[in-house]
This record gives structure tokens, C-alpha cells and sequence, in this order.
């Protein structure tokens, strides 16, 4: 029912950090699900485009896509000749990921359109993904034989470079941004977090002493961004800077599971657990500094996450996908404006609480 009591606010709180969950500023959630599409995931944000995949209605398959925005302005990337495609990475008007032959998955890329596609896949694999883009590049893994190696390529299958760390029995690359890669291999039977910077030397191991395993899934800016678990279990939201020794715990207060999957300039995105569903936020740089995305969708979408972010300095983009009680996925993109210079007047520091004064009216 609507309030139909009108007040004036005169002086409007708004809490960054002080208490888990509070947004700073207002989120507007919007569905990117193509019409006629069976469900749909958001998984890339960057400079005006959302890339991810939706499933055709005509035959029930993946195809890789883009959106500017909205759910009218999704292109479909699917290749012809392509049984399955997935957009995971978009950057520099490039979009990473694969596409299926029916019996392989080959690394691919577009730019924008599906007659632009470009087979990554290397000789001699027998599967191939690209996970991530960025200045040209792309970042992935393929498999050859019984050993998936990460790897990298500047646009052509024939690019094609091992960053396979020595003594892992397998690694992947699964973000990048300029020369940095970020990923995680496998020792012992044990994934481990790692950022390398080009070449299989560089390799740097990521995760904390404490933790029995981890993965990095995103960098950006210095900042590196995944999800480490104890030995009892518990999976917490990492945030680092270049070492293992820098982690950082994003984990709110009372989430029972964390991960962080995007990241950028400060800004980092993915999941919390406070209530038993999973919740899309936006950390930015802290546990206490979470905010709750899942709030700003339909009520009827209960569980979220949010995979990558982007801003263009006045505006933050998030996509990620949102599902219901019936598990009915949906891309989505939230945004909220970024308050100018000036707008707060008092920084409580021992809370962070910012206390915004203007005159509006509520009705």
C-alpha cells in the first residue's frame, strides 16, 4: 500500500561501513533477460556494455551476448555452425569466452557482433575457454591432454602462451587486466590463489597461511579479488594487493559464506550469505563496507550474486544475475549514482557514518 502521509526530510544519513548491508546511495536494479529467453546471466561490466549469456527459446542452447543497458539492447554473439557459446569477459569493445562444437569447448572472442568471432582455440588442445579480456588480450586456459594449463592470447589462436606454473597439475587464468593475470592452480590435489604477469615464472601464490585452499577470479588496478576457505570450512570473500600477506577479509558479520568476483578501481563485487541465500553486494575495500544489492530487486528474486563492476567515475555498473524460489535466472544490472564532492557534510569516524543535508519532499 502506498504511504500517502507526505513529510519533509531535511537532513538524509547515509551509512557506508556502519552497520552490514546499508547501501550509500540508491541502487537501481534493472533485468537485462533478452525477450523470449529462458533465463539469462550477467557475468561482464564494462565501459557502456554488459556481457554474459541467455538461453534461446529455440533450442533451449547458451548464447554468448552483449546488452548496452537494457533488455532491448542485447545482441546476440552466437556464431553460426556453434552449438553452445558463453560471453565471460568484455573490455576495449572485445568480449571473451567459448563457444562448443557439440564435443569441445573453443576459446573465443568477438567484437561486438556475431560475424566477428574468432576461434582461439590452440593446435593440439582438446578444450579451450577464455575467462577474461582486457588491452587486447585474453586470459583462459586450455587442455592438453589430461593437463588444463592457464594461458593467454593477443587475438589469434596462434598467440597462444602457457602460464602453466611449474609442479601445479593444473591452473587457470581467470582474470586479467593490462599485464596482470590472476587465476589459480593446482597442488597436491588443493586449488591455490595466484597472480602472475605474463609468463609461468612469475607466478605468485596468493593464499593466506591460514587457508587450506583459495582462488583469485579478478583483478584490477593493483587489487586482486576471489575467495579463500579455512580448514573448517568456511569460505570467506579475499581481497589482496600483489601478496599473499596483503589478504584482506571481506567477509560480513554473520555471512556463513562469502566471494568476491569482480573488481575494479576500488570496487569490489560478488556474494554474501547473511540468511541462508545468497546476496549480490559491493564491497569497497572492507567487511563492514558491504552493500546489499539484492535489496534493490523484485521481491520475488531472493538470490543474487554479482560478477563483475565497472564505473565511469559518476556511475557504478554491476552485473550478475538474480533468481528466484523456483531457481529462474535472470541477468541483471544495477547502478547507482556516485555522490558529488561536497555532499558530505560530517564524516563520523568511528562509524562512517556520511550525513548528507537537502530538503526534499516524501510522499
Amino acid at each position: 500500500m502506498r504511504n500517502e502521509r507526505c513529510v519533509d526530510a531535511a537532513v538524509v544519513a547515509l551509512v557506508l561501513g556502519a552497520s552490514g548491508g546499508t547501501a550509500m546511495g540508491q541502487w537501481t536494479a534493472v533485468s537485462l533477460q533478452p525477450a523470449g529467453a529462458g533465463a539469462s546471466f550477467g557475468q561482464a561490466s564494462t565501459s557502456g556494455q554488459q556481457a554474459g549469456r541467455a538461453i534461446s527459446m529455440d533450442n533451449g542452447r547458451y548464447h554468448a551476448g552483449i546488452w548496452a543497458g537494457s533488455a532491448a539492447t542485447w545482441v546476440d554473439l552466437h556464431p553460426d555452425g556453434a552449438v553452445e557459446s558463453v560471453a565471460y569477459g568484455a573490455a576495449g569493445g572485445q568480449q571473451a569466452g567459448f563457444t562448443t562444437n557439440g564435443t569441445q569447448s573453443l576459446a573465443a572472442m568477438w567484437t561486438g557482433t556475431a560475424g566477428s568471432h574468432v576461434n582461439l582455440h590452440p593446435a593440439g588442445a582438446t578444450h579451450s575457454q577464455a575467462l577474461a579480456v582486457h588491452s587486447g588480450r585474453q586470459a583462459g586456459y586450455a587442455q592438453f591432454g589430461t593437463t588444463v594449463r592457464a594461458g593467454v592470447w593477443s587475438g589469434t589462436s596462434g598467440s597462444w602462451t602457457s602460464i602453466h606454473p611449474a609442479g601445479a597439475s593444473r591452473s587457470e587464468a581467470m582474470g586479467l587486466f593490462e599485464g596482470e593475470q590472476v587465476g589459480r592452480a593446482m597442488y597436491g590435489g588443493v586449488w591455490r590463489a595466484g597472480l602472475w604477469s605474463g609468463t609461468a615464472a612469475s607466478w605468485t601464490d596468493l593464499t593466506p597461511d591460514w587457508a587450506f585452499t583459495a582462488e583469485a577470479f579478478a583483478t584490477s588496478h593493483g587489487q586482486q579479488v576471489g575467495a579463500a576457505e579455512d580448514f573448517g570450512g568456511n569460505r570467506h570473500a579475499m581481497l589482496w594487493t600483489g601478496t599473499a600477506a596483503s589478504w584482506v577479509d571481506l567477509n560480513p558479520a554473520g555471512s556463513t559464506i562469502s566471494e568476491a568476483l569482480g573488481v575494479y578501481d576500488g570496487l569490489q563485487v560478488g556474494f554474501v550469505r547473511p540468511d541462508g541465500l545468497n546476496r549480490a553486494c559491493l564491497w569497497t575495500g572492507s567487511a563492514d563496507s558491504w552493500e546489499d544489492l539484492g535489496a534493490a530487486l523484485e521481491p520475488s528474486l531472493v538470490w543474487s550474486a554479482a560478477m563483475g563492476v565497472w564505473s565511469d567515475g559518476s556511475t557504478i555498473f554491476v552485473s550478475g544475475f538474480a533468481s528466484d524460489l523456483t531457481g529462474r535466472n535472470e541477468a541483471v544490472l544495477w547502478t547507482r549514482p556516485i555522490p558529488a564532492p561536497g555532499t558530505a557534510l560530517m564524516v563520523m569516524a568511528a562509524g562512517g557514518v556520511i550525513v548528507r543535508r537537502r530538503r526534499r519532499r516524501e510522499c
